[in-house]
């Protein structure tokens, strides 16, 4: 009787570390659909409007030779110290309606369902210091914010990235040390879930190589995990 009292207990321990791990697996998938689903939204309108740029600029350049003004307009929009205080969490991250007191209405949304959660990235356009497809998204579960991420940021930089500074960037690294050898990124993005914290850095201007080269930095915790580059030279 006393054994078979063990083996109950013992097997009950063992499915229940089985429902932890698959729990955590299953989150950490749902992390990298939100992650995918925001980088790749703000990649789509940086691509797509980037081709337009070119026309406007030359545009822009005849109309403000046209409009001389000793007043220089205020920079309106959402900025990086803003987008860093947007609180993420499963529990108690910041809600919408506390997101658009501070930003104003949201521009469009998306929804996606995995398993019984219902998750909702919402995306706002007007971004401070930002090109023509910067764009701020946030995506919610259960109404908290769990993951963000904002693209398109305008960097100035005194050399380009080359292949052999991104060659250089090993796992383990910390932000910091990326940051000194590739400089700020044009974009980031961060989620938040079951205690870990995932952030993704991305870059896109000044990338030595063809049109759309781009690299991406994601961290772990504050430690590089894994790096992936698109035509760069």
């Amino acid at each position: 009787m006393k054994n078979q009292v063990t083996m109950s207990r013992s097997q009950y321990r063992t499915q229940n570390k089985k429902k932890k791990r698959f729990f955590k697996k299953w989150w950490f998938w749902l992390l990298i659909v939100i992650l995918v689903a925001a980088a790749g939204t703000g990649y789509y309108y940086y691509q797509n409007n980037n081709s337009d740029t070119k026309t406007e600029s030359s545009s822009k350049k005849n109309k403000s030779a046209k409009k001389k003004s000793s007043k220089v307009k205020k920079t309106s929009g959402i900025r990086l110290d803003n987008y860093n205080g947007i609180y993420l969490s499963q529990t108690d991250g910041l809600s919408l309606a506390n997101l658009q007191k501070l930003f104003g209405n949201y521009s469009s949304s998306s929804d996606s369902t995995i398993g019984d959660v219902q998750a909702t990235s919402y995306i706002w356009k007007k971004i401070a210091n930002g090109d023509l497809g910067a764009s701020l998204i946030v995506g919610f579960v259960n109404d908290h914010a769990i993951s963000k991420s904002i693209s398109g940021l305008k960097v100035s930089r005194n050399k380009k990235i080359t292949l052999d500074l991104y060659n250089q960037i090993q796992n383990g690294q910390s932000e910091q040390d990326v940051i000194n050898l590739l400089g700020k990124p044009n974009g980031y993005s961060e989620t938040s879930v079951e205690n870990t914290a995932s952030k993704v850095y991305s870059y896109t201007s000044d990338v030595k190589g063809d049109i759309g080269a781009n690299i991406v930095i994601t961290f772990t915790d504050g430690a590089v995990s894994s790096k992936n580059q698109l035509s760069v030279q």
